[in-house]
C-alpha cells in the first residue's frame, strides 16, 4: 500500500511509501482526485488487464472499512439516495446528514451523484 496527499497522521503515512496523487476516479465514489486529495493506493490483482493498484480517497477507504459514518444529503427531510424512510433522528449512528448546500461533505456516493 502507498499513500498520497498530505499526511493525516496515521502510521501508514510514516511507514509506507508516499506517492503522487493519482489521475482519474476514486475506486469507491467515482470522483476525480484533486491536487489536495488524500488517500491510498491499494495493491490489486484482478486479472491481466487490471491495474496493479486501486486508488481511494482517505474518507472513501474509511467508508469501505466501516470506520466512518456515511454522510447523506438531506432534501426536504429525506436522504436523496432514499436509503431509509426514517427521519434523520431515527437513523443509526453510522448515518449522518448534511444540507444540500454542503453536499461536498457527503460521503454517500449515491447522494453525491444525485445532488
Amino acid at each position: 500500500m502507498r499513500w498520497f496527499g498530505e499526511s493525516w497522521g496515521a502510521p501508514v503515512c510514516n511507514e509506507t511509501e508516499h506517492a503522487d496523487t493519482p489521475e482519474g476516479p476514486c475506486s469507491y465514489c467515482g470522483e476525480e482526485f484533486a491536487e489536495t486529495s488524500q488517500g491510498v493506493l491499494l495493491p490489486f490483482s484482478g486479472g491481466p488487464d487490471s491495474p496493479p493498484e486501486l486508488p481511494y480517497h482517505h474518507a472513501c477507504l474509511m467508508q469501505t472499512l466501516g470506520l466512518a459514518p456515511i454522510v447523506h444529503v438531506l432534501y426536504e427531510g429525506r436522504p436523496i439516495c432514499n436509503f431509509s424512510d426514517k427521519l434523520p433522528g431515527e437513523w443509526d449512528e453510522q448515518h449522518k446528514w448534511v444540507h444540500p448546500h454542503d453536499r461536498k461533505l457527503a460521503t454517500c456516493p449515491t447522494c453525491r451523484r444525485l445532488s
